[in-house]
């Protein structure tokens, strides 16, 4: 009960964090901008802790890499980028790590063929920007091609079983999906800081509700066990 109640805490701190963070984007207002830019994933990080029975360590593990990998990004330095880079393809690979074991036999075809155009999509994007990226093109393929398989998994799972957990799934691939296209528009087309602070917020949007997912499906587990 204590640690219901922690959680219930956590969890009002980091939507204030972010509906914070969110105004003061709209509003283009700095105060206070840093700051919770960069508390809202080790609020996220806690409020996973205390609210699961079942601790999934890729999940922690990305948050840790999504903060590293934010951080770099805000760097314009090449080296920086180039880690970051990395950091986020390896970010991609747990969160598909993280999924594996709720995708079903049956609906493998399915999530094969609704990533395709998802994956030439941001090839195109990637064509584009090849000058820029041809020293890491082939991270971005691979991280390219791993959102749109995590995609293609929140689309057919929704799709053919309408459940709450797989809504919030369906919900977070989709701001990781936007969140995608606006870093490539952002670095390479149009370097924007409103852009920027876009992607924070949707990347922040997705692993929140990637938290909603597994509390739930933990939820359900327990009832199927009890």
């Amino acid at each position: 009960m204590k640690l219901q109640k922690i959680a219930q805490i956590f969890d009002f701190l980091f939507i204030i964090n972010l509906v914070l963070y969110s105004v003061m984007t709209i509003l283009q207002v700095d105060i206070l901008e840093e700051y919770l830019r960069y508390t809202g994933i080790p609020i996220l990080f806690v409020l996973y802790v205390v609210s699961s029975s079942r601790i999934n360590m890729s999940f922690l593990l990305c948050l840790v890499l999504f903060q590293i990998t934010s951080s770099l990004f805000a760097i314009e330095e090449k080296i920086a980028f180039k880690i970051a880079t990395l950091f986020s393809l390896a970010s991609k690979i747990g969160l598909i790590y993280l999924v594996l074991e709720f995708i079903q036999k049956k609906y493998r075809i399915a999530i094969g063929i609704a990533l395709i155009p998802l994956f030439v999509l941001y090839l195109y994007m990637i064509y584009f920007v090849f000058n820029q990226v041809e020293e890491y093109y082939i991270y971005w393929v691979f991280n390219s091609l791993f959102t749109a398989f995590l995609g293609a998994v929140g689309i057919i799972t929704c799709i053919n079983e309408m459940k709450r957990d797989n809504l919030f799934f369906l919900l977070a691939t989709a701001f990781l999906v936007i969140k995608m296209s606006l870093f490539f528009f952002n670095m390479f087309y149009c370097k924007s800081i409103f852009l920027h602070k876009l992607t924070v917020i949707f990347s922040a949007l997705a692993y929140y509700m990637i938290y909603k997912f597994l509390i739930l499906k933990e939820n359900t587990q327990n009832m199927t066990i009890s």
